[in-house]
């Protein structure tokens, strides 16, 4: 099973800098915020050797989640609605929720 933990950094109200940490078995440098974006919808299940795309939120509304949701584009609440449409049509999951930022890097 392979595990992308994504994480939101904010260095200061001006700049924003987002962060992608994966597990090792990731078969990816890098990608895009179209590819992120694309994961976190749905739209993108697999990784190019075709392991399973696992991805985390944490569970808790704060600057670190909502910067990382508008990085994408996307509200919190947005997302949410996407995740409960393919949940209901059985076409996926939501991200597994964690507790905080430390639990995030450590899983």
């Amino acid at each position: 099973m392979v595990l992308a933990v994504m994480l939101c950094l904010d260095t200061a109200p001006a700049q924003t800098q987002v962060a992608v940490i994966a597990n090792d078995s990731v078969p990816a440098d890098s990608i895009t915020r179209g590819e992120l974006l694309d994961m976190y919808s749905g739209d993108i299940q697999r990784w190019s050797n075709g392991l399973p795309v696992v991805l985390t939120d944490l569970k808790e509304r704060g600057e670190v989640r909502d910067t990382f949701f508008a990085f994408l584009g996307k509200p919190p609440s947005r997302m949410k609605s996407l995740w409960l449409k393919r949940m209901l049509s059985g076409d996926g999951d939501p991200p597994q929720t964690l507790d905080s930022e430390h639990d995030m890097l450590h899983k």
